[in-house]
């Protein structure tokens, strides 16, 4: 399994679209899960997590991950709405061409992804 993990939203959409001539995605599943993380109490303000599976026959060929987006920040702003124009795009290209796709959001407290964070962090980094 491969796992990526994006930084901006332009570069999880360029790579989708070399992915497109790699993998057939008319035969492969695509699983896109959202996680709405609440910043308070209230919520009021979120931060958004993409994990984009691609190809789980007997296991995932490929593990996306994003989490820079939310829906209260210039930067943050910005990816939230072009990730959420390309979440369109993907719906109705999969629609056309015939893909496998599912498409699942959660909402979570900010703090049980941020301890997720951590240990992901420490794992991958060898800490």
């Amino acid at each position: 399994m491969k796992i990526r993990r994006f930084r901006t939203a332009e570069a999880w959409k360029a790579a989708f679209a070399n992915i497109k001539d790699t993998y057939p995605l008319d035969v492969l599943p695509i699983k896109l899960t959202i996680l709405r993380l609440w910043h308070d109490p209230a919520k009021e303000t979120a931060h958004y997590c993409y994990i984009l599976e691609i190809g789980k026959l007997l296991g995932p060929y490929e593990v996306w991950i994003f989490d820079e987006a939310t829906d209260f920040s210039g930067t943050g702003g910005r990816f939230k709405e072009s990730m959420d124009r390309w979440i369109n795009r993907l719906k109705r290209e999969a629609e056309e061409r015939g893909w496998n796709l599912t498409i699942q959001m959660y909402e979570l407290p900010y703090e049980i992804y941020n301890i997720l964070n951590i240990i992901h962090y420490h794992e991958y980094m060898g800490g």
